[in-house]
């Protein structure tokens, strides 16, 4: 966009007070995220590697229940 002397930067807009921005002052940042939007895809996320957590490494281990115990629930 081509901006004059008296036309404020799209930073200035954005530092400025949401409620006292007029209708062309939003009219201007709706079109420069749209233009942003349509400039192509996004790239995708890289995924790192996974951590993989073992109780054992760390000294914990599940608490062993019994084959025989039954637990009984109300229903």
């Amino acid at each position: 966009m081509n901006e004059t002397l008296d036309e404020p930067t799209l930073n200035e807009l954005m530092d400025r007070n949401p409620l006292d921005l007029t209708q062309d002052d939003l009219t201007r940042l709706v079109a420069h995220y749209r233009a942003q939007r349509e400039a192509g895809p996004r790239p995708k996320k890289e995924t790192g590697p996974t951590a993989k957590i073992n109780l054992a490494s760390l000294g914990l281990k599940a608490p062993e229940v019994p084959a025989g115990s039954i637990i009984k629930r109300r229903v």
